[in-house]
Protein backbone atom coordinates (compact mmCIF):
# COMPACT_ATOMS: atom_id res chain seq x y z
CA UNK A 1 0.00 0.00 0.00
CA UNK A 2 2.93 2.08 0.97
CA UNK A 3 4.15 1.62 -2.49
CA UNK A 4 1.00 2.31 -3.87
CA UNK A 5 1.31 5.72 -2.17
CA UNK A 6 4.50 7.03 -2.96
CA UNK A 7 3.92 6.02 -6.63
CA UNK A 8 0.84 8.22 -6.94
CA UNK A 9 2.48 10.78 -5.09
CA UNK A 10 5.83 10.78 -8.25
CA UNK A 11 2.87 10.70 -11.09
CA UNK A 12 1.35 13.42 -9.37
CA UNK A 13 4.60 15.78 -9.28
CA UNK A 14 5.21 14.43 -13.12
CA UNK A 15 2.20 15.79 -13.85
CA UNK A 16 2.07 18.88 -12.41
CA UNK A 17 5.71 19.74 -13.12
CA UNK A 18 7.08 22.55 -11.02
CA UNK A 19 3.53 23.06 -9.39
CA UNK A 20 4.47 20.40 -7.13
CA UNK A 21 7.30 22.03 -5.94
CA UNK A 22 6.98 25.55 -6.27
CA UNK A 23 5.57 27.92 -2.89
CA UNK A 24 3.97 30.95 -5.25
CA UNK A 25 1.72 30.85 -8.21
CA UNK A 26 0.17 33.82 -10.05
CA UNK A 27 -3.92 34.29 -11.63
CA UNK A 28 -4.89 37.12 -13.96
CA UNK A 29 -5.41 38.05 -17.37
CA UNK A 30 -2.38 35.57 -18.49
CA UNK A 31 -4.55 32.44 -17.56
CA UNK A 32 -8.08 33.58 -17.63
CA UNK A 33 -8.18 33.95 -13.90
CA UNK A 34 -8.57 30.22 -13.90
CA UNK A 35 -7.99 29.71 -9.96
CA UNK A 36 -8.43 26.23 -10.29
CA UNK A 37 -4.93 25.72 -13.05
CA UNK A 38 -2.63 29.09 -10.90
CA UNK A 39 0.69 29.27 -13.00
CA UNK A 40 3.63 28.40 -11.03
CA UNK A 41 6.68 30.83 -10.42
CA UNK A 42 9.79 29.50 -10.68
CA UNK A 43 11.53 28.46 -6.59
CA UNK A 44 15.29 29.64 -7.16
CA UNK A 45 16.41 28.41 -3.83
CA UNK A 46 17.19 31.34 -2.23
CA UNK A 47 14.37 32.42 -0.53
CA UNK A 48 13.52 34.08 -4.51
CA UNK A 49 10.81 33.30 -7.05
CA UNK A 50 10.24 34.90 -10.01
CA UNK A 51 7.99 34.60 -13.71
CA UNK A 52 8.50 36.07 -17.25
CA UNK A 53 5.08 37.52 -18.17
CA UNK A 54 4.78 38.93 -22.08
CA UNK A 55 2.27 41.59 -21.37
CA UNK A 56 0.43 42.72 -24.11
CA UNK A 57 -1.63 45.75 -22.41
CA UNK A 58 -1.22 48.09 -19.69
CA UNK A 59 -4.58 47.14 -18.26
CA UNK A 60 -3.27 43.82 -17.92
CA UNK A 61 -4.24 42.64 -14.22
CA UNK A 62 -2.87 39.57 -11.88
CA UNK A 63 -2.74 37.86 -8.14
CA UNK A 64 0.03 36.55 -6.14
CA UNK A 65 -0.92 33.50 -4.18
CA UNK A 66 0.81 31.18 -2.20
CA UNK A 67 -1.67 28.41 -2.38
CA UNK A 68 -2.43 26.03 -5.65
CA UNK A 69 -5.88 24.70 -3.78
CA UNK A 70 -8.58 25.24 -6.40
CA UNK A 71 -10.73 28.49 -5.44
CA UNK A 72 -8.70 29.74 -2.71
CA UNK A 73 -7.44 32.60 -2.69
CA UNK A 74 -4.33 32.86 0.10
CA UNK A 75 -3.40 36.38 -1.87
CA UNK A 76 0.47 38.06 -1.34
CA UNK A 77 -1.00 41.35 -2.90
CA UNK A 78 -1.30 45.50 -3.04
CA UNK A 79 -1.19 46.38 1.05
CA UNK A 80 1.70 48.99 1.20
CA UNK A 81 1.61 51.31 -1.70
CA UNK A 82 -1.40 53.16 -4.12
CA UNK A 83 -2.67 52.19 -6.86
CA UNK A 84 -1.73 48.46 -6.68
CA UNK A 85 0.29 49.72 -9.59
CA UNK A 86 3.97 47.83 -9.64
CA UNK A 87 6.94 50.40 -10.89
CA UNK A 88 10.09 49.07 -13.07
CA UNK A 89 13.05 48.28 -10.55
CA UNK A 90 11.35 49.48 -7.90
CA UNK A 91 11.23 46.66 -4.95
CA UNK A 92 7.12 47.08 -3.20
CA UNK A 93 5.98 45.43 0.59
CA UNK A 94 3.02 42.93 -0.52
CA UNK A 95 0.58 42.64 2.30
CA UNK A 96 -0.96 39.06 2.49
CA UNK A 97 -4.62 38.83 2.99
CA UNK A 98 -5.24 41.75 0.45
CA UNK A 99 -7.77 41.08 -2.63
CA UNK A 100 -6.99 44.27 -4.46
CA UNK A 101 -5.54 43.04 -8.29
CA UNK A 102 -2.04 43.95 -8.99
CA UNK A 103 -0.99 45.98 -11.95
CA UNK A 104 1.61 46.05 -14.84
CA UNK A 105 3.83 49.49 -14.97
CA UNK A 106 4.62 48.39 -18.73
CA UNK A 107 3.87 46.17 -21.38
CA UNK A 108 6.72 43.80 -23.02
CA UNK A 109 8.69 40.73 -21.60
CA UNK A 110 8.85 41.25 -17.68
CA UNK A 111 10.07 39.43 -15.23
CA UNK A 112 8.39 39.36 -11.80
CA UNK A 113 10.76 38.64 -8.93
CA UNK A 114 9.27 37.57 -4.95
CA UNK A 115 11.38 38.07 -2.03
CA UNK A 116 11.97 38.42 1.39
CA UNK A 117 8.99 36.47 2.54
CA UNK A 118 7.20 36.09 5.63
CA UNK A 119 4.31 35.11 7.36
CA UNK A 120 2.46 38.08 6.74
CA UNK A 121 3.99 39.40 3.33
CA UNK A 122 6.42 39.89 0.94
CA UNK A 123 8.30 42.40 -1.63
CA UNK A 124 7.77 41.78 -5.14
CA UNK A 125 9.59 44.07 -7.97
CA UNK A 126 8.95 44.02 -11.71
CA UNK A 127 11.86 43.81 -14.24
CA UNK A 128 12.46 44.68 -18.09
CA UNK A 129 13.62 40.90 -19.58
CA UNK A 130 13.82 43.51 -23.01
CA UNK A 131 12.49 46.51 -24.48
CA UNK A 132 8.88 47.94 -22.85
CA UNK A 133 7.13 50.72 -22.98
CA UNK A 134 5.77 52.22 -20.57
CA UNK A 135 2.55 53.58 -20.57
CA UNK A 136 2.17 57.68 -19.63
CA UNK A 137 -0.52 58.12 -17.22
CA UNK A 138 -2.20 61.58 -16.48
CA UNK A 139 -2.18 63.12 -13.57
CA UNK A 140 -4.15 66.39 -11.96
CA UNK A 141 -3.63 68.41 -8.60
CA UNK A 142 -6.84 68.77 -6.98
CA UNK A 143 -7.88 70.42 -4.32
CA UNK A 144 -9.75 73.53 -2.23
CA UNK A 145 -8.24 75.95 -5.31
CA UNK A 146 -10.37 74.55 -7.62
CA UNK A 147 -13.52 73.82 -5.54
CA UNK A 148 -12.29 69.85 -6.15
CA UNK A 149 -13.06 69.51 -9.92
CA UNK A 150 -11.71 66.52 -11.24
CA UNK A 151 -9.22 66.52 -14.04
CA UNK A 152 -9.26 70.23 -14.25
CA UNK A 153 -7.08 71.16 -17.51
CA UNK A 154 -6.08 74.32 -15.19
CA UNK A 155 -4.26 71.71 -13.21
CA UNK A 156 -2.84 69.21 -15.60
CA UNK A 157 0.73 67.90 -15.17
CA UNK A 158 2.79 67.91 -18.50
CA UNK A 159 5.95 66.18 -19.54
CA UNK A 160 8.96 66.81 -17.98
CA UNK A 161 13.19 67.33 -18.36
CA UNK A 162 12.88 63.42 -18.78
CA UNK A 163 10.43 60.84 -19.47
CA UNK A 164 9.48 59.76 -16.14
CA UNK A 165 8.86 62.73 -14.85
CA UNK A 166 5.64 65.75 -14.75
CA UNK A 167 5.75 69.02 -14.53
CA UNK A 168 3.07 71.53 -13.26
CA UNK A 169 3.40 75.37 -11.96
CA UNK A 170 0.37 76.95 -10.73
CA UNK A 171 -0.50 79.41 -8.10
CA UNK A 172 -2.35 77.67 -4.73
CA UNK A 173 -3.92 78.47 -2.08
CA UNK A 174 -3.06 77.01 1.08
CA UNK A 175 -5.43 74.18 2.19
CA UNK A 176 -5.94 70.37 1.40
CA UNK A 177 -5.25 68.72 -1.73
CA UNK A 178 -4.63 65.20 -3.10
CA UNK A 179 -3.30 64.32 -7.15
CA UNK A 180 -5.54 61.78 -9.08
CA UNK A 181 -4.76 60.41 -12.24
CA UNK A 182 -7.26 60.24 -15.43
CA UNK A 183 -8.24 56.38 -14.77
CA UNK A 184 -9.13 57.48 -11.76
CA UNK A 185 -6.81 56.97 -8.95
CA UNK A 186 -6.64 58.80 -5.78
CA UNK A 187 -2.83 59.78 -3.84
CA UNK A 188 -3.34 60.99 -0.79
CA UNK A 189 -1.06 60.28 2.70
CA UNK A 190 -2.03 63.25 5.01
CA UNK A 191 1.35 64.74 4.53
CA UNK A 192 2.22 68.26 5.33
CA UNK A 193 3.44 70.12 2.38
CA UNK A 194 5.86 73.29 2.52
CA UNK A 195 8.18 74.52 -0.20
CA UNK A 196 10.79 71.53 -0.72
CA UNK A 197 8.72 68.57 0.96
CA UNK A 198 9.01 65.34 -1.39
CA UNK A 199 5.97 63.23 -0.57
CA UNK A 200 5.21 59.75 -1.48
CA UNK A 201 2.21 59.26 -4.20
CA UNK A 202 0.37 56.67 -1.50
CA UNK A 203 -3.39 56.13 -0.72
CA UNK A 204 -4.41 58.22 2.09
CA UNK A 205 -6.29 61.14 3.81
CA UNK A 206 -5.70 64.64 2.08
CA UNK A 207 -2.46 66.22 1.91
CA UNK A 208 -2.34 69.63 3.60
CA UNK A 209 -0.54 72.62 1.55
CA UNK A 210 0.99 74.94 4.48
CA UNK A 211 1.83 78.17 2.43
CA UNK A 212 -0.49 80.02 -0.54
CA UNK A 213 2.03 80.54 -3.35
CA UNK A 214 2.76 79.99 -7.00
CA UNK A 215 4.65 76.22 -6.85
CA UNK A 216 6.04 73.72 -9.27
CA UNK A 217 5.24 70.09 -8.66
CA UNK A 218 7.49 67.51 -10.20
CA UNK A 219 5.73 63.83 -10.24
CA UNK A 220 8.70 60.93 -10.69
CA UNK A 221 6.76 57.86 -12.01
CA UNK A 222 9.21 55.98 -11.29
CA UNK A 223 9.35 57.00 -7.89
CA UNK A 224 6.19 57.47 -7.24
CA UNK A 225 6.89 61.01 -5.61
CA UNK A 226 6.27 64.46 -5.96
CA UNK A 227 8.21 67.02 -4.81
CA UNK A 228 7.14 71.11 -3.65
CA UNK A 229 9.16 73.31 -5.24
CA UNK A 230 7.56 77.26 -4.01
CA UNK A 231 8.87 79.73 -6.73
CA UNK A 232 9.66 83.15 -6.41
CA UNK A 233 6.61 85.55 -6.09
CA UNK A 234 5.23 86.26 -9.47
CA UNK A 235 3.60 89.03 -10.65
CA UNK A 236 -0.30 89.20 -10.11
CA UNK A 237 -1.97 89.72 -13.73
CA UNK A 238 -5.24 90.10 -14.98
CA UNK A 239 -6.47 88.41 -18.18
CA UNK A 240 -9.65 89.10 -19.97
CA UNK A 241 -11.08 86.00 -21.79
CA UNK A 242 -13.86 85.43 -24.25
CA UNK A 243 -15.34 84.37 -27.33
CA UNK A 244 -13.67 86.71 -28.99
CA UNK A 245 -10.61 84.13 -29.58
CA UNK A 246 -12.88 80.91 -29.04
CA UNK A 247 -11.89 80.89 -24.97
CA UNK A 248 -8.45 80.64 -25.95
CA UNK A 249 -5.44 82.51 -24.45
CA UNK A 250 -6.95 85.35 -22.34
CA UNK A 251 -5.37 88.89 -23.37
CA UNK A 252 -3.65 90.35 -20.61
CA UNK A 253 -5.03 94.06 -19.09
CA UNK A 254 -3.36 97.03 -17.75
CA UNK A 255 -2.97 98.08 -14.69
CA UNK A 256 -3.29 101.96 -13.77
CA UNK A 257 -4.64 103.70 -10.74
CA UNK A 258 -5.71 100.34 -9.07
CA UNK A 259 -7.76 98.98 -12.01
CA UNK A 260 -7.01 96.65 -14.90
CA UNK A 261 -8.37 97.77 -18.35
CA UNK A 262 -8.26 96.60 -21.97
CA UNK A 263 -9.68 98.05 -25.25
CA UNK A 264 -10.87 95.74 -28.14
CA UNK A 265 -12.81 95.59 -30.80
CA UNK A 266 -15.18 93.27 -30.57
CA UNK A 267 -18.00 91.43 -32.70
CA UNK A 268 -22.16 91.66 -31.94
CA UNK A 269 -22.91 88.79 -29.33
CA UNK A 270 -19.37 88.62 -27.96
CA UNK A 271 -19.43 86.96 -24.52
CA UNK A 272 -16.59 87.26 -22.30
CA UNK A 273 -15.22 87.44 -18.14
CA UNK A 274 -11.92 87.76 -16.52
CA UNK A 275 -8.91 85.00 -15.19
CA UNK A 276 -6.64 86.41 -12.93
CA UNK A 277 -3.14 84.65 -12.43
CA UNK A 278 -4.42 82.93 -9.43
CA UNK A 279 -6.70 81.00 -11.91
CA UNK A 280 -9.88 82.69 -9.89
CA UNK A 281 -12.26 83.88 -12.16
CA UNK A 282 -14.21 87.38 -12.57
CA UNK A 283 -17.81 87.52 -13.76
CA UNK A 284 -21.48 87.68 -13.33
CA UNK A 285 -23.84 85.96 -10.61
CA UNK A 286 -26.11 85.69 -13.64
CA UNK A 287 -25.72 82.70 -16.29
CA UNK A 288 -25.74 85.97 -18.51
CA UNK A 289 -25.52 89.63 -18.43
CA UNK A 290 -25.70 91.92 -20.90
CA UNK A 291 -23.86 95.31 -21.08
CA UNK A 292 -25.78 98.71 -23.19
CA UNK A 293 -24.81 102.14 -23.58
CA UNK A 294 -27.63 103.07 -20.64
CA UNK A 295 -26.47 100.06 -18.29
CA UNK A 296 -22.36 100.00 -18.95
CA UNK A 297 -21.33 99.32 -15.02
CA UNK A 298 -21.25 95.79 -13.01
CA UNK A 299 -20.96 94.93 -9.49
CA UNK A 300 -19.02 91.49 -8.94
CA UNK A 301 -20.98 89.37 -6.07
CA UNK A 302 -19.76 85.99 -7.40
CA UNK A 303 -18.68 84.13 -10.47
CA UNK A 304 -21.22 82.21 -12.23
CA UNK A 305 -21.88 82.84 -15.89
CA UNK A 306 -20.73 85.64 -18.80
CA UNK A 307 -20.79 89.25 -20.15
CA UNK A 308 -22.16 90.05 -23.17
CA UNK A 309 -21.90 92.80 -25.46
CA UNK A 310 -24.64 92.66 -28.61
CA UNK A 311 -23.35 95.70 -30.28
CA UNK A 312 -20.20 95.92 -32.66
CA UNK A 313 -17.85 98.05 -31.36
CA UNK A 314 -14.87 98.80 -29.96
CA UNK A 315 -14.79 99.76 -26.25
CA UNK A 316 -12.50 99.50 -23.27
CA UNK A 317 -13.47 97.48 -20.56
CA UNK A 318 -12.26 97.96 -16.81
CA UNK A 319 -12.03 96.06 -13.97
CA UNK A 320 -11.70 97.18 -10.28
CA UNK A 321 -10.85 94.52 -7.94
CA UNK A 322 -11.05 96.40 -4.96
CA UNK A 323 -14.06 98.05 -5.90
CA UNK A 324 -15.56 94.70 -7.54
CA UNK A 325 -16.79 96.89 -10.64
CA UNK A 326 -16.91 95.99 -14.09
CA UNK A 327 -16.85 99.43 -16.54
CA UNK A 328 -17.24 99.22 -20.28
CA UNK A 329 -16.68 102.78 -22.14
CA UNK A 330 -16.76 103.63 -25.96
CA UNK A 331 -20.56 103.29 -26.74
CA UNK A 332 -21.02 105.06 -30.03
CA UNK A 333 -23.89 107.25 -30.46
CA UNK A 334 -26.38 104.84 -33.14
CA UNK A 335 -28.12 107.83 -35.56
CA UNK A 336 -32.08 107.26 -36.00
CA UNK A 337 -32.54 105.31 -38.97
CA UNK A 338 -34.06 106.81 -42.37
CA UNK A 339 -37.12 107.14 -43.06
CA UNK A 340 -38.50 105.42 -45.67
CA UNK A 341 -41.76 107.50 -46.78
CA UNK A 342 -44.29 109.00 -44.49
CA UNK A 343 -47.98 108.85 -44.75
CA UNK A 344 -50.57 111.75 -44.29
CA UNK A 345 -53.77 111.14 -43.86
CA UNK A 346 -57.02 112.85 -42.28
CA UNK A 347 -60.20 114.52 -43.29
CA UNK A 348 -60.98 117.43 -45.60
CA UNK A 349 -60.57 120.71 -43.75
CA UNK A 350 -59.46 119.06 -40.70
CA UNK A 351 -55.71 118.58 -38.95
CA UNK A 352 -53.89 115.33 -41.15
CA UNK A 353 -52.21 112.84 -39.02
CA UNK A 354 -48.77 111.57 -40.33
CA UNK A 355 -46.82 108.36 -40.02
CA UNK A 356 -43.32 107.53 -40.85
CA UNK A 357 -42.25 103.92 -42.56
CA UNK A 358 -38.71 102.67 -41.86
Amino acid sequence: MKKLTLLLSLMLIALTGLKANAAFYTVGAHNGWDINNPVAMTDNGDGTYTFEFNVTSDKMEFKITNSDTPNTWDSFNAGAFAGATLVLDQEVALTKGNQSNLKFPATGDLVLTISDVTDTGCKAKVSAKGEVIVPTETYYLVGDFNDWAQRDANYKFVEGADQNTLTLTANLAAGPFKIMTETGTWYGGGYEVADGTTIELKDGDNNNLKEAGNYTITIDTQAMTATFKLNAEAEYKMYLKGSFNEWGDGEEMTLADGVYSVTKALDAGTQFKFLDSNNEWYGPVESLFEFTKDNPTYTLTDNNGNFVINTAGEYTISLDTEAKTVTVTGWADVPEPEKAFKLHYGLPDSEWTSIDFV
